[in-house]
């Protein structure tokens, strides 16, 4: 091989290192800073319940910055919250299921007010129990089952100040970002 054929070589062999570690090094960072700046903003959502409720304001909003497949949820003292329900599509001769899914207050809420940042639950939901009807629907037979979700990764934060159950779920088709309002009632603070 002459001179001009290695150096070539070599040159092209750079190139294509610098453009696979550059993709690699942007998929690293957009996959770690987008899971900081969702986690910062639920922190910085709790210091605004906080500081709302000590103030003379009667409602404010506050932007929430949300990864997919999580769920903000605020939990009451020994709370279950009702995340969402879906009805199957029925099929001919094909079962159709509605699926409840309820979110049960952690243990890291010891029982009291908190606030709830549930990421990667996506595939984590467990079966509790399945109720099946004796009813027909469209020609199918029709049943029932409940879920109860868990969470891969789970922060919550202590929130006295909260006044009622509240949940926000983020979809991997929803905006990533959303306003939340909190209102006084009396001394506690609802979410909407």
């Amino acid at each position: 091989m002459n001179k001009k054929g290695i150096m070539l070589h070599f040159i092209i062999s750079v190139i294509l290192a610098i453009i696979l570690f550059s993709i690699a090094f942007g998929m690293v960072a957009k996959v770690f800073s987008l899971s900081d700046q969702a986690k910062d903003s639920f922190n910085d959502l709790v210091n605004e319940i906080n500081q709302f409720a000590d103030s003379t304001r009667e409602s404010t909003s506050k932007l929430l910055i949300m990864d997919a497949d999580t769920i903000v949820t605020a939990f009451m003292p020994g709370e279950t919250v009702y995340v969402y329900e879906d009805l199957s599509d029925p099929l001919p001769f094909v079962p159709s299921e509605t699926r409840h899914v309820y979110f049960p207050q952690p243990k890291e809420c010891n029982d009291e007010a908190c606030l709830c940042l549930c990421r990667d639950t996506r595939d984590e939901r467990n079966l509790v129990k399945v109720r099946r009807n004796d009813k027909v629907h469209l020609g199918t037979p029709f049943s029932e089952a409940i879920y109860e979700i868990t969470c891969a990764k789970l922060l919550c934060k202590e929130t006295p100040k909260l006044g009622e159950s509240w949940k926000k779920q983020r979809k991997q088709e929803d905006p990533r970002r959303s306003t939340i309002t909190l209102t006084k009632q009396g001394d506690k603070v609802v979410l909407e």
